[in-house]
């Protein structure tokens, strides 16, 4: 895999089936440990919903248009001091 050609784009709520499958495959060895992620239970409407109402974020990473990763996180709103 040719790692010069990845692209980086945010996710929308119609990516979240590709999201949603990379997320699996990616914990899926971890599936039978006490205390494994809670991601392995979400489901592709769970992830649809939360990147809907941006209650998470994600980037999906492709190499020649192929889904290769991708990364959810949160962006909590900034903290203005006076």
């Amino acid at each position: 895999m040719d790692l010069s050609t990845l692209v980086l784009q945010p996710a929308t709520p119609y990516d979240a089936p590709i999201v949603h499958a990379i997320t699996q495959a990616a914990w899926a060895e971890y599936r039978l440990l006490p205390g494994s992620s809670r991601a392995l239970r979400e489901t592709q409407a769970e992830v649809a919903s939360d990147l809907a109402e941006q209650r998470t974020h994600a980037v999906i990473g492709r190499v020649d248009d192929t889904p290769v990763l991708s990364m959810r996180f949160e962006w909590p709103e900034l903290v203005h001091f006076p």
